[in-house]
């Protein structure tokens, strides 16, 4: 029986949404069916590269020389035609326009697949119209919720029709977290260092909470957030109250040490770090964006605020630092909603059968 080659090109394997859900994808799509391979559009393999390899999967990397460089666009064309692959799947905004421009020298068919995982709406001019043209060039379009869906047919003027909603899968914990409720507790966010990501935001609500409760900590994970990060001066009165890990291999460690969960974002898709913290029972306070309020109910599995709401950002933490019993409900709501809605084995079989189609 012939094995349909899915052939996935990303633009880098370390932490982060699209990363963890490939995973998943290479973990759990069914082998007898569909051969897998991934482009890395990046030489930094760390963690993902090498997680894929162990699943068998071929990982082949492009060497990057500039932000825009015009020889990766033939790397990925003699790649597409040693692999000749079936369906070819770009995940995020570089990676299609990659894909797309590839794909103009690449005179084999097959299925193109593009994905939309969040809704950079301040994207303009060149960058915009490539990927309005990527987009239309797909066969199918592929995202993680329904909030996004206007923004496909509207900013990025694409048909309705080829549109398709595959939510995140997340591991299911089986119980693996059952929360205590300490006096002093840990408050914490997973995220990368970037203007969209608003770090600022969950600094300045930390240190707006902790001239109350002085004993809390407060922990930062992920790429940007190691000991030499730009908040040290900010944060130099209060410094033992906070830990930077970086980037961790198993951001699973620090999930279980926390008590509450806090996404400070200015822009999102579907935040796979809200499933997973909820996944674990954490209680979690997010910005009211993007995807995120199609996961989170206000008051019945978590806490929303507005964008940029430093105040109310502070006083929802606060909420549940001094109301154990809406904590403990917030943490059961949380579980129980991902173990039935956002399964792996549903993202898989969403996407085998596209690729199948």
């Amino acid at each position: 029986m012939h094995k349909k080659k899915i052939l996935f090109v990303i633009g880098q394997l370390t932490h982060g949404g699209a990363e963890k859900q490939l995973l998943l994808l290479a973990e759990k799509i069914n082998k007898n069916l569909f051969n897998f391979n991934v482009i890395c559009l990046s030489e930094n393999a760390h963690p993902y590269g090498n997680l894929l390899k162990k699943e068998g999967i071929s990982v082949r990397y492009i060497k990057r020389s500039s932000r825009f460089d015009i020889k990766r666009v033939f790397s990925l064309l003699v790649l597409f035609y040693q692999i000749k692959p079936d369906v070819i799947i770009s995940s995020l905004l570089e990676s299609n326009i990659y894909c797309f421009l590839s794909r103009l020298f690449y005179f084999r068919n097959n299925k193109y697949i593009a994905q939309v995982r969040s809704a950079p709406d301040y994207i303009s001019g060149l960058t915009k119209y490539l990927n309005i043209l990527a987009y239309s060039s797909a066969n199918v379009i592929i995202t993680n919720t329904n909030l996004l869906v206007p923004f496909i047919e509207n900013f990025l003027k694409q048909n309705p029709q080829k549109i398709n909603v595959i939510t995140n899968g997340i591991r299911n914990k089986s119980k693996a977290h059952s929360k205590t409720f300490r006096k002093n507790l840990n408050i914490g966010i997973v995220s990368k260092d970037t203007k969209v990501k608003n770090i600022d935001l969950f600094i300045e609500s930390s240190l707006y909470i902790l001239k109350k409760y002085p004993k809390l900590k407060f922990h930062l994970c992920g790429r940007g957030l190691g000991n030499n990060n730009r908040f040290n001066e900010k944060i130099k009165n209060y410094k033992s109250s906070f830990t930077f890990y970086g980037e961790l291999d198993d951001v699973n460690i620090l999930y279980r040490k926390l008590d509450v969960f806090v996404l400070s974002s200015r822009s999102e898709g579907t935040p796979n770090v809200i499933l997973e913290s909820m996944s674990y029972g954490l209680p979690v306070v997010s910005t009211e964006v993007g995807g995120v309020s199609e996961i989170i109910k206000h008051m019945e599995n978590g806490m929303l605020v507005k964008s940029e709401d430093k105040y109310n950002l502070s006083k929802s933490i606060i909420e549940l630092i001094e109301n154990k019993k809406l904590r403990k409900k917030i943490s059961e709501n949380s579980e129980n909603f991902i173990q039935n809605k956002y399964s792996v084995e549903k993202m898989v079989n969403s996407f085998e059968k596209i690729f199948l189609s």
